[in-house]
């Protein structure tokens, strides 16, 4: 007789299976074989057997995965210094966290490189949130004094800008910058709340958080808190814009 644990097992290499079949890009997969022990009898197995197990669940997954969230009027995409798409994810990701917390943080910062596919124009489906966001890094937020908030700035410059939201940075490729955060002057003993994901505040991608305090989990993933903010955007019919507004550009160079 099968155990719950094989069978999430088995439903999980199914999720997995089906979100790498669907990808449109060409990042490469490694897969390791691994024998399924069942039963009290320890039997592998067979490969008609897992077929089975998986077959009532394919297809709500698949249907779960083609649900339409929203309707996009222009492909979201990457670039340097501002890109829609960075845009887009962190305007989601700070309204998200204002909603769960009770509070919209002042800043939300992502990495670029944590941007695996650009969305296009037409139909967004859960499909595509997870082929852009698939980690399972959670959402958190943090404090920080505005005196520390250039060391944060100051990365962004120096590479040549990247995913933000209420903030307008001025930047150049020696690190200098000007920044105001919703068109206010940074005040230094001010303590401004920042969303993430665990990851970068880890100090993953070799980014170095300032000093801060009152770290905070949100218990939702990434691609969770896009998929809620989209759903909520159906609901009246919204269709998606992304842009760029001008929140990065590039100082004045002599």
């Amino acid at each position: 007789m099968y155990t719950h644990k094989v069978i999430h097992t088995v439903i999980h290499a199914l999720v997995f299976s089906l979100l790498t079949a669907c990808s449109t890009t060409n990042q490469p997969h490694s897969v390791a074989k691994q024998n399924i022990i069942i039963g009290q009898g320890g039997a592998t197995a067979s490969k008609q057997s897992i077929e089975e197990m998986i077959v009532p669940y394919r297809i709500p997954l698949q249907q779960t995965m083609a649900e339409v969230l929203v309707t996009s009027d222009a492909p979201a995409v990457k670039a340097l210094p501002e890109s829609s798409l960075g845009n887009l994810v962190c305007d989601l990701m700070r309204s998200q966290a204002g909603k769960i917390t009770g509070k919209q943080p002042d800043i939300a910062f992502y990495n670029t490189g944590g941007l695996r596919i650009e969305l296009p124009a037409g139909d967004i489906t859960v499909s595509m949130i997870y082929e852009l966001a698939p980690f399972e890094n959670e959402l958190e937020t943090i404090e920080i004094l505005g005196k520390d908030l250039p060391i944060l700035f100051e990365q962004i410059s120096k590479r040549k800008g990247g995913p933000i939201a209420g903030v307008t940075l001025g930047i150049d490729s020696q690190g200098s910058f000007k920044a105001l955060i919703d068109g206010q002057e940074v005040i230094p003993q001010k303590s401004y709340i920042l969303v993430s994901n665990d990851y970068l505040i880890n100090g993953g991608d070799n980014y170095v958080i300032p000093p801060f305090s009152n770290r905070t989990s949100l218990k939702i993933k990434l691609r969770d808190a896009l998929i809620a903010e989209l759903r909520e955007m159906k609901k009246t019919s919204a269709t998606l814009h992304p842009k760029t507004d001008g929140r990065i550009y590039l100082l004045d160079t002599p």
